[in-house]
Protein backbone atom coordinates (compact mmCIF):
# COMPACT_ATOMS: atom_id res chain seq x y z
CA UNK A 1 0.00 0.00 0.00
CA UNK A 2 1.40 3.26 -0.52
CA UNK A 3 0.68 6.71 1.54
CA UNK A 4 0.07 9.01 -0.87
CA UNK A 5 1.81 12.13 0.28
CA UNK A 6 4.91 9.77 0.90
CA UNK A 7 8.27 9.83 -0.24
CA UNK A 8 7.69 7.38 -3.11
CA UNK A 9 3.74 7.88 -3.01
CA UNK A 10 1.25 9.55 -5.59
CA UNK A 11 1.47 13.51 -4.35
CA UNK A 12 5.28 12.56 -3.02
CA UNK A 13 7.25 12.40 -6.07
CA UNK A 14 5.76 15.40 -7.83
CA UNK A 15 5.71 17.36 -4.84
CA UNK A 16 9.42 16.40 -4.32
CA UNK A 17 10.23 17.64 -7.83
CA UNK A 18 8.78 20.97 -6.58
CA UNK A 19 11.07 20.74 -3.58
CA UNK A 20 8.46 20.17 -1.40
CA UNK A 21 9.52 17.87 0.95
CA UNK A 22 5.81 16.94 3.02
CA UNK A 23 6.86 13.85 5.40
CA UNK A 24 7.47 14.12 8.84
CA UNK A 25 6.47 18.38 8.69
CA UNK A 26 4.71 20.55 10.63
CA UNK A 27 2.46 20.88 7.65
CA UNK A 28 1.96 17.04 7.35
CA UNK A 29 0.34 17.17 10.60
CA UNK A 30 -2.18 20.12 9.52
CA UNK A 31 -2.68 17.78 6.63
CA UNK A 32 -3.34 14.85 8.27
CA UNK A 33 -6.08 16.62 11.62
CA UNK A 34 -7.80 18.26 8.56
CA UNK A 35 -8.39 14.93 6.73
CA UNK A 36 -9.80 13.28 10.30
CA UNK A 37 -11.18 16.03 11.28
CA UNK A 38 -13.57 17.53 8.13
CA UNK A 39 -16.10 15.33 8.42
CA UNK A 40 -16.69 16.00 11.47
CA UNK A 41 -16.86 19.64 11.44
CA UNK A 42 -18.67 19.48 8.10
CA UNK A 43 -21.78 17.07 10.06
CA UNK A 44 -22.05 19.63 13.26
CA UNK A 45 -22.31 22.41 10.74
CA UNK A 46 -25.25 20.40 8.70
CA UNK A 47 -27.08 19.71 12.39
CA UNK A 48 -26.81 22.75 12.88
CA UNK A 49 -28.18 25.14 10.14
CA UNK A 50 -30.73 22.33 9.84
CA UNK A 51 -32.26 23.86 13.19
CA UNK A 52 -31.95 27.23 11.98
CA UNK A 53 -35.72 26.88 9.74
Amino acid sequence: MSVPFGRNGILGQPLDVLGIRLPFTTAAVVVAQVFVAGPLCVRTARIGFAAIG
